[in-house]
């Protein structure tokens, strides 16, 4: 039993619980109340006050009767974002099912001067260990989470539920992360996510490549009390193992193994999984013979996971530089916090259907002004040119009755009508196949009536989850505490056993606004269809051409604020071009694009597109974050909602694919980006695995999924945010695909 945003009361239910005698464990699923500052987290005042706050109870059957209430006991819940977050990064989840990696670099305690011992990198990654018999039976549950790591646990545990939501959560748009262990019959469940065939495990005889991933040549090396390089790998004995693979034509390759026989096969490949992406790596690196290795694991996951870490440093002992200073202490001077945006307050607008109330204003200030012209001066005028003022009081008093009489009847009019709705939605597909679209919207809805009216979601895809609930925001977006009242509605439920069951929850309205949240999954109105070809053909006047073939927007909608993304092997940036608007069912050759495009460090939205690597869209991105240009004082709001172009918007897709900034060298002047309620957006993994992305926006548009009130489709009309998954044909670039770090690359790439 929770609060909504106006202090109604929530039912969250999970329905037919068989209570057997003994201890009895089971899921149960909820939106936290986004009032009274949110459920207590660590360094909250007591436990008691959680218990206040989160209440639970066995009902009968109906939900209708609680028989009794389960006390809420154990630890407080741990919150990834902090109250304050003064001189902090975010933080990323990932949960690690099975034995768990080496990932002392990751404590963020074990560094120098309470450093980290990583520095360089977008987010602090928090690993959390878990046992299968934790793993949720539904996808909801893993909104929380970044990434799944999955090492040595048996797959065939899992339960068909959890197996259900672990690959709703990966295809819609998760992350997973494999590794392969040596009984190959363990991970035959997972075979259906896998980017390649495993064909063996064999015995291996050498630390590489996995060692020149770790530390590549010429990279500085701690040292020791005397002076000399610590080799992270003194204490690996082996005997190693190691699978060989067949890639499978959809996955990429980012590492290769070379064989006895000269022959290759990937040591880390990815692949694009519905919307999100799945990774394996060959080697067991939670293997005692291999985890061993003291150092250089982060540079191992930025691969595995796909960021773009600028640069990272593991250890407080670096070689000194030529004028004395540490190396790691000048690193993290380049990289120490000079303050922080939060990109997630450019989300929280657009929900308030503002029409209504100005007509209402106005229709109340024109029947002011009426009123009080008639019956004040007008009508002693009328009476005094009939020598009537004496009744002047009289018909002062009627005309107030009858204009109030008036004014009732005029308001019932305006006020009656049907539902309106104001909504900020994102909308993400792909766009090779049927697979239903994924519609992420946050709602305002105006009922001019006292009702409990039943909000409903129809035409829903049964493969993927589909929710409705309150909405729920950051407590820190609100600064207010919200009002207890005696309303109540149940939301029938999260976890819904019935496949084919429309998802609704009956919401009680007082001629006023309710903000609620949904997740639907469905079938589109339209695609972008085609496919892009990337390419190794060269044009003589422009220059390289990377990318061909015709992509059309057969959206339904007009597209605006374009811009299309995708990986180039061989290239450790991201390419960009900047297309503008874009018509509904309007082609686009990317070729001519492409060769009529300008690499041009500036942004402009007008005129000729623009094309570069990602650097150029990091500098465009950051170039309002710095000191100078808008604060960066700790939990300051980059809210650009009102913007031309929406900054926030290219940040919160693309996060995983960004740089981290850096300080310039006489001042501390880098932000550290957070994003609260928008980490879901982040489609860095749809890029990694060798798709194009683009990122569009449509203003006053219809709400994209079939929302009904009480049995009718009500007036929609809000912002739309665009992500289109598009896979590329990489046939002819498939020789670029080359470890560049590893000595056992093949030919490097052509130019």
């Amino acid at each position: 039993v929770q609060s909504d945003l106006d202090g109604d009361e929530v039912v969250y239910t999970r329905p037919r619980i068989t209570v057997n005698p003994g201890a009895q464990n089971f899921w149960a699923y909820f939106k936290p109340e986004p009032v009274n500052d949110g459920i207590p987290a660590q360094g909250a005042p007591s436990a008691p006050d959680l218990a206040k706050r989160i209440r639970i109870f066995l009902a009968d059957p109906d939900s209708r009767k609680r028989i009794v209430q389960i006390a809420t006991a154990g630890n407080l819940p741990q919150g990834l974002e902090f109250g304050d977050l003064s001189g902090r990064q975010g933080q990323k989840l990932i949960v690690v099912v099975g034995r768990a990696p080496t990932l002392r670099e990751f404590d963020t305690r074990a560094g120098p001067q309470n450093l980290p011992l990583v520095v360089g990198m977008m987010e602090q990654s928090f690993f959390v260990r878990s046992d299968i018999k934790h793993l949720p039976e539904a996808a909801i549950a893993y909104e929380m989470v970044d990434a799944v790591v999955w090492t040595d646990a048996e797959v065939d545990k899992l339960s068909p539920a959890q197996m259900r939501a672990l690959r709703q959560f990966v295809s819609g748009g998760g992350r997973l992360v494999i590794i392969q262990n040596a009984e190959l019959a363990r991970f035959a469940a997972l075979d259906a996510f896998l980017p390649v065939k495993v064909e063996s495990v064999q015995e291996w005889t050498s630390p590489e490549p996995l060692k020149s991933i770790l530390t590549p040549p010429g990279d500085k090396l701690p040292l020791d009390k005397n002076g000399r390089e610590i080799d992270p790998f003194k204490n690996v004995r082996g005997p190693y193992r190691m699978a060989k693979a067949t890639a499978l034509p959809d996955a990429v390759i980012d590492a290769w193994v070379t064989w006895p026989d000269k022959t290759k096969s990937p040591l880390i490949a990815r692949r694009l999984f519905g919307m999100g992406s799945v990774s394996w790596i060959a080697q067991d690196i939670t293997d005692p013979s291999i985890a061993a290795a003291e150092f250089g694991w982060p540079r191992l996951w930025e691969r595995l996971f796909g960021w773009n870490n600028r640069e990272q440093v593991f250890t407080s002992t670096l070689k000194l530089n030529n004028n004395g200073t540490n190396e790691y202490e000048r690193t993290a001077d380049r990289f120490g916090n000079g303050g922080s945006k939060e990109i997630g307050a450019a989300f929280q607008k657009g929900t308030d259907p503002e029409g209504r109330t100005a007509a209402l204003i106005s229709l109340a200030f024109v029947f002011f002004i009426g009123y009080w012209l008639l019956a004040g001066p007008g009508s002693y005028l009328f009476l005094a040119a009939r020598k009537r003022t004496q009744i002047s009081w009289f018909v002062y008093g009627a005309i107030a009755v009858l204009a109030t009489v008036l004014t009732m009847l005029i308001s019932a009019l305006v006020l009656r009508g049907s539902a309106q709705v104001r909504h900020l939605t994102l909308v993400r597909m792909r766009c090779d196949d049927s697979s239903p679209a994924q519609v992420i919207s946050r709602m305002g809805i105006y009922i001019p009536q006292d009702t409990t009216a039943a909000i409903t979601l129809a035409k829903r895809d049964a493969s993927m989850p589909t929710t409705l609930t309150p909405r729920v925001d950051d407590p820190r977006y609100k600064s207010d505490k919200a009002p207890q009242r005696d309303s109540h509605y149940e939301v029938i439920p999260i976890l819904s056993e019935d496949p084919d069951a429309t998802v609704g929850i009956n919401v009680p309205f007082r001629s006023t606004l309710k903000k609620l949240q949904a997740e639907w999954h469905g079938a589109p109105a339209g695609r972008l269809s085609g496919k892009p070809v990337l390419s190794q053909k060269v044009d003589k006047t422009s220059g390289a051409v990377l990318v061909t073939g015709t992509i059309r927007n057969n959206t339904g909608f007009d597209l605006n604020r374009v811009i299309i993304v995708f990986p180039y092997p061989g290239k450790r940036e991201d390419q960009v071009l900047y297309v503008g608007d874009w018509k509904n069912g309007e082609p686009r050759d990317l070729e001519a694009m492409w060769k009529a495009a300008k690499p041009e460090v500036a942004m402009s939205f007008s005129g000729t597109a623009k094309r570069n690597a990602l650097s150029f869209v990091y500098d465009w991105l950051y170039n309002d974050l710095r000191t100078g240009r808008t604060s960066l004082a700790a939990q300051t709001a980059l809210d650009d909602s009102s913007s031309m172009y929406e900054r926030s918007f290219p940040l919160a897709s693309l996060f995983d694919r960004l740089k981290p900034m850096t300080n310039d060298p006489t001042t501390s002047n880098r932000a550290d980006i957070l994003r609260r309620g928008v980490r879901k957006w982040d489609v860095s993994g749809a890029l990694a695995s060798g798709a194009m992305v683009v990122l569009a926006q449509t203003s006053d548009a219809a709400l994209p999924m079939p929302l009904e009130v009480d049995g009718s489709s009500p007036q929609a009309q809000g912002h739309v945010f665009w992500q289109f998954i598009v896979p590329m044909d990489r046939e002819q670039v498939k020789d670029l695909e080359k470890d560049e770090d590893s000595p056992d690359d093949a030919t490097k790439p052509t130019k």
